[in-house]
C-alpha cells in the first residue's frame, strides 16, 4: 500500500526532524548539483554541459521513474517528492547519486560492469538504464539478500537491512531492464574472485556490499587487477572508515570523494 498525503502530514508532525531534513535538502540543492557535474567533470574529462544533459536525461524519464517507484510503493512505506532527487552534506539521499551514476555509465559507455550488493536493486536500475539507452554492456549483480520479514512493506529506510514478504532479491528492476543484467546470489567472498577470472577484464567495479574495512578493502584490492586501463572505480559510504583512502593512496589514484560516495579511474 502506498503512503498518502494524510500518512505524510501524520508523519511530519509527530516526527519535525523529517521536514527540517527535508529544507536542508532543499537549501543546498543548487550548491550539491553544481559540485556533482565538476566531480564528473574531474573523474571523466567529459564537458559539463554534457555531464548535466545526462543527468537531466534521466530525471526526466518518466517512464523508468514510474516503473522504480512504483516498486518502492508496492514494498516499502515510499512517498515520492521531488527532494528524492536531492542529497544530504553525509551523502544521504534516495537517488542523487545512483543518477551520478547512470550519468557515468552514459558518458563512459562500459561493456562490462560488477558491482557488489544488489538489494534493492536502485543502483542496478539506473545503471541498467543506462546500458539500455547505450544499446551496449552488461551489469553483473551479487548480492546477498537481507533477511525476508513477514511483512509485505518495509520503512524506506530498512530497504536495505530487510526484504518485504513478497520481494525478491533485485526487486527495484523492471523486467525491461533485466535482459543486461546477470544476478548471482550469493557472499562476494566466494563469487567475486571467479566472475572476475572468468570475465578476464572488465570497465568498472562498483563496491556497495559490506563496508566493514577488511572486506571493502579486499573487493577493491581483488577487482583491481582486472579493471581494464582507462576503467573506473566506484565505492558507496566511503565515510564508515578508511578503506577507499587507503586504497587509492596505495595505488597511487586520485581519489574524487563527494559526500559519501568515492571514484577514480585506473591509469
Amino acid at each position: 500500500m502506498s503512503m498518502s498525503w494524510i500518512d505524510a502530514l501524520r508523519t511530519a508532525l509527530v516526527r519535525p526532524g523529517v521536514v527540517s531534513r527535508r529544507i536542508r535538502l532543499i537549501y543546498g540543492n543548487r550548491r550539491f548539483r553544481k559540485q556533482r557535474v565538476l566531480w564528473l567533470r574531474d573523474l571523466t574529462g567529459v564537458p559539463a554541459a554534457e555531464i548535466q544533459a545526462r543527468i537531466e536525461e534521466v530525471e526526466y524519464d518518466r517512464h523508468f521513474l514510474r516503473d522504480l517507484r512504483a516498486a518502492y510503493r508496492k514494498f516499502t512505506r515510499y512517498f515520492a517528492l521531488p527532494t528524492d532527487f536531492m542529497v544530504h552534506a553525509s551523502g544521504s539521499t534516495y537517488f542523487f547519486h545512483a543518477v551520478s551514476l547512470y550519468a557515468l555509465v552514459r558518458l563512459v559507455r562500459p561493456r562490462i560492469i560488477v558491482e557488489t550488493g544488489g538489494t534493492p536493486g536502485k543502483s542496478s536500475a539506473f545503471l541498467l538504464r543506462a546500458l539500455q539507452r547505450n544499446e551496449e554492456g552488461h551489469l553483473y549483480t551479487i548480492d546477498l539478500p537481507p533477511p525476508q520479514t513477514d511483512q509485505e512493506t518495509v520503512a524506506t529506510a530498512d530497504s536495505h537491512e530487510w526484504r518485504p514478504r513478497l520481494a525478491e532479491s533485485n526487486w527495484c528492476v523492471a523486467d525491461s531492464l533485466r535482459e543486461r543484467q546477470t544476478l548471482l546470489r550469493g557472499r562476494a567472498q566466494e563469487i567475486l574472485p571467479k566472475l572476475l577470472r572468468q570475465l578476464g577484464q572488465i570497465c568498472m567495479f562498483l563496491h556497495d556490499s559490506d563496508h566493514s574495512y577488511e572486506h571493502f578493502r579486499w573487493e577493491l584490492e581483488e577487482s583491481y587487477p582486472f579493471v581494464r586501463s582507462g576503467g573506473y572505480l566506484w565505492a558507496d559510504d566511503i565515510t564508515t572508515n578508511p578503506a577507499w583512502a587507503d586504497f587509492c593512496a596505495a595505488h597511487k589514484l586520485p581519489d574524487l570523494c563527494f559526500t559519501s560516495q568515492g571514484a577514480t579511474r585506473k591509469p
